[in-house]
């Protein structure tokens, strides 16, 4: 199967090489993480998962040093059959950032990774409220 998908993708880019991928059968929410692919370095995903990303980084000092009012959109933790994290960080890392960012906000959203794509009016609430407009 996997090699008729990659015939028809390449067909599909040939056809329109400008345009967002687009595959009719597959559902748009998995379609759209690929929409910048071509531009996506992928050394940045293997430095993320490894944790080099922040190697050298005090992150504690950087996120201490924030003074402006702040709102932290956090996923709500999940945890998939294997134990691992869904999530980007788990809720003692929110609760730590909470601390150490003075006037930091923290709303958890039900939600996947994309909160901003999954939940627009919960983002959008979160930006205004950091920015006094409510």
């Amino acid at each position: 199967m996997q090699p008729k998908i990659a015939e028809w993708t390449a067909a599909e880019r040939a056809a329109n090489p400008d345009a967002h991928l687009t595959l009719a059968w597959v559902p748009h929410d998995w379609v759209r993480g690929l929409y910048f692919y071509d531009d996506f370095d992928v050394r940045f995903a293997e430095t993320f998962h490894d944790g080099s990303w922040f190697a050298g980084v005090d992150q504690a000092d950087l996120l201490s040093r924030i003074a402006c009012p702040a709102v932290y959109l956090k996923a709500k933790t999940n945890y998939g059959e294997d134990g691992l994290s869904l999530a980007a960080n788990s809720d003692e890392d929110a609760a730590r950032v909470q601390e150490l960012v003075g006037a930091c906000e923290t709303i958890v959203v039900e939600s996947g990774h994309d909160i901003h794509y999954d939940h627009p009016e919960a983002f959008v609430e979160a930006m205004d409220r950091v920015a006094g407009n409510n």
